[in-house]
């Protein structure tokens, strides 16, 4: 793809990125710059994080088109995400299938993988419920407020616009 740069080379496949792949990476900073310097460095880092993620999705993709012999011309990231650059099309529906499936199932690994565990014990649901929008639930108040939005949420939501 024209106006991208070669970042790093895995199991055969150039990974790039776009010109315009900092674009991204500066909105990242920007949302995070209230809280100085460090926010930027973090809402970059993020950004970076999260193309990691997608970057082993796209990988996912290649390394199993790969399998099936389809060579993978390269990866190249883009504001808006990834792409993986077959060579051609899987001759065979089977084979494209699992090509397509490979990047959501490295999604599911990596969710897996980052996800703490689960606690070892259930909270009671009084503890989990106790204040909602700051009241008390069974607080007299908070029904009062909320009391208006009932025509509204009995309408569906196609006539509310």
């Amino acid at each position: 793809m024209k106006w991208s740069w070669p970042i790093a080379r895995f199991a055969g496949i150039d990974v790039k990125i776009h010109a315009t792949f900092i674009l991204i990476v500066v909105l990242g900073a920007l949302q995070w710059s209230a809280f100085g310097l460090p926010g930027m460095a973090f809402g970059a880092m993020l950004i970076l994080a999260l193309f990691l993620c997608v970057t082993l999705h796209e990988f996912g993709h290649g390394l199993v088109a790969q399998r099936f012999g389809i060579p993978v011309r390269e990866i190249v990231l883009l504001p808006i995400g990834g792409v993986a650059a077959l060579t051609r099309n899987p001759s065979k529906p089977l084979h494209e299938l699992l090509i397509a499936a490979a990047g959501p199932a490295v999604n599911v690994e990596l969710a897996v993988v980052v996800s703490p565990p689960a606690p070892q014990r259930a909270i009671p649901a009084e503890q989990c419920f106790r204040h909602i929008d700051g009241w008390p639930v069974n607080h007299p108040r908070r029904t009062d407020l909320a009391r208006p939005l009932h025509p509204l949420q009995a309408t569906p939501p196609f006539a509310q616009m």
